[in-house]
């Protein structure tokens, strides 16, 4: 949003079985439900969290977990979606992101759309599809 990214990954081609995801968020709404970021990260093993410093919007918290999983985990903590809401909803109030031209928007809506399995009917799929 605007010039700052709200959610990165970081998949090091060295370590093809690590993941870090980034996700930046609202620090005052955060502290609002938590009080301190020390109390947030109680709530999820592995979650790291602390202030980052970005000149286009003071009061961010940086939010990072190392896998998928704990991704999802972080969404499902209480006021955590509400303070990516608000810096997302701040950002974009200061305009369009800048940096559109070098960003996969289709990369981004395959990772954060849901996961389905389709289960293929017996003698009936095809043994290419499967």
């Amino acid at each position: 949003m605007h010039t700052l990214e709200t959610l990165f990954l970081h998949a090091p081609r060295s370590k093809p079985e690590i993941t870090d995801f980034r996700l930046n968020v609202d620090l005052k709404t955060l502290l609002d439900r938590w009080g301190t970021l020390k109390r947030l990260m109680k709530q999820l093993r592995g979650l790291d969290a602390d202030e980052a410093p970005y000149s286009v919007r003071p009061g961010i918290a940086a939010l990072e977990v190392t896998n998928p999983r704990d991704f999802v985990r972080l969404l499902d903590i209480d006021g955590v979606v509400a303070a990516a809401r608000r810096l997302n909803l701040d950002l974009m109030r200061k305009g369009p992101a800048i940096n559109w031209k070098t960003h996969s928007l289709e990369l981004a809506d395959q990772l954060l759309t849901p996961v389905t399995t389709e289960q293929p009917q017996p003698g009936t799929a095809d043994p290419e599809r499967l």
